[in-house]
């Protein structure tokens, strides 16, 4: 029988659900970050069937169902096992962190996915990286699918042409250039890496941190890879949402989750329509869109099914400049019905189409829905908002204790103010 626990915890599982304020919640990764169509369908049965029928798509690139009660949960895990979804045991579970661009081998060059699957292997493996915290994470991409400056990976592996770059956390544009059959191997070691600063240093959390209380050089050094200067940097872009490639005939298509929710319901029509398009399977994408890759001719039955269900179908969409945690009352430490608040400040930017400036809305100080700095961060305390500029939740705020009318009114000056 499958190990599970039930934990209160920042990074909660299948096999690990954590305990929110409308039930129980169940986090189901990706493999090499993919889900078939069978197990998509098998998430949207479990989420109508044993949760409240709602569906979050977590900035880790997971797809997690809300909800649930603790009579339901065996039955759900049943489900989700027979769809391939749960893993061997709750330590690798916990590990199994691996981001993957949803672009990456759209051309037929399966690299990318191969050596994510790959990595996924060693690390279930290795019994040892057990020890790992639980928000350590890798991320795989490639030069001409690179995956934005915003992921949070403390080992990113980059394949350029033939080899792989890696870059850890914190290096700027030092990284270890290695063969592809040496990266897997690398990874590893500056993972083992890691963890030795950490034996030695409990407030080490996150392969930044070992960076910044020894060198990057140092942590490649005890890895026995040596350094090199990247000629090119990480690079920002756009959620991968709309037409992605020629509009006659994309190579994907990218629908957007609006502040990453979709219900049950509406996942498990989308994915019927995704099979009729020739699609086998569906991408998440971080920034909280699905991608579906080598689409057919009939993408326009997807899209339009989409965009009636209120999802996203285009890049200029500002919903797509928002990250908005769910708030009250599904997380018990929010204090403000995040997601409907967030419509109202959309609102008032109306007035002022060509300032789109970043937004993180959080129920609370945490700020789980964001792990950067946003142009507005608005934090909610005691039922109203906190108004912080250029920064992230923590951060001194410009204007505390405010009413969402009077948060939208404050919005709505500083964006006629930037029109001006």
């Amino acid at each position: 029988m499958t190990q599970m626990t039930l934990r209160r915890g920042w990074c909660p599982g299948a096999l690990t659900p954590m305990a929110t304020g409308d039930g129980l919640l169940v986090r189901v990764r990706p493999r090499a970050g993919r889900y078939t169509l069978p197990q998509v369908q098998a998430i949207a049965y479990c989420a109508n069937a044993f949760g409240n029928g709602e569906i979050d798509l977590t900035n880790r690139a997971n797809l997690q169902l809300r909800g649930l009660s603790v009579a339901k949960l065996a039955s759900a895990i049943e489900e989700l096992a027979a769809a391939g979804l749960i893993d061997g045991n709750p330590e690798f579970e916990a590990i199994r962190n691996v981001i993957v661009s949803p672009l990456a081998g759209l051309a037929l060059d399966e690299r990318p996915y191969e050596l994510a699957v790959a990595l996924e292997a060693a690390l279930e493996a290795d019994p040892g990286l057990a020890k790992l915290p639980g928000k350590f994470g890798f991320a795989i991409d490639s030069v001409t699918a690179p995956l934005p400056l915003g992921v949070r990976a403390d080992v990113r592996l980059t394949i350029d042409n033939g080899g792989v770059k890696i870059r850890i956390a914190g290096s700027g544009s030092l990284v270890a250039a290695v063969d592809q059959r040496a990266a897997i191997a690398a990874a590893l070691a500056l993972t083992w890496a890691f963890l030795g600063f950490r034996a030695r240093d409990s407030n080490i959390a996150r392969m930044r941190d070992a960076v910044a209380a020894s060198s990057a050089t140092a942590v490649y050094e005890l890895a026995g890879l040596e350094p090199v200067i990247a000629l090119q940097g990480a690079v920002d872009s756009a959620p991968p949402v709309g037409l992605l490639g020629p509009s006659q005939a994309p190579l994907a298509i990218g629908i957007g989750l609006p502040y990453g929710r979709i219900s049950g319901a509406v996942l498990a029509g989308i994915a019927a329509l995704a099979a009729r398009a020739g699609v086998s399977s569906i991408r998440p994408s971080h920034q909280r869109a699905l991608v579906f890759a080598n689409v057919g001719t009939s993408y326009g039955e997807l899209m339009a099914a989409a965009a009636e269900a209120g999802l996203i179908v285009s890049a200029s969409d500002p919903r797509l400049t928002m990250d908005v945690c769910p708030g009250a009352p599904a997380c018990a430490r929010g204090s403000t019905p995040t997601r409907a608040d967030a419509n109202i400040i959309l609102a008032a930017l109306e007035p002022s189409p060509n300032y789109r400036p970043s937004i993180h809305v959080s129920g609370c100080v945490k700020g789980c829905a964001r792990a950067g700095t946003a142009e507005l961060t608005i934090v909610a305390r005691e039922g109203r908002y906190d108004l912080i500029r250029d920064g992230r939740p923590g951060d001194t705020p410009v204007a505390c204790g405010l009413a969402i009318a009077e948060l939208s009114s404050v919005i709505a000056q500083i964006a006629g103010g930037v029109r001006a």
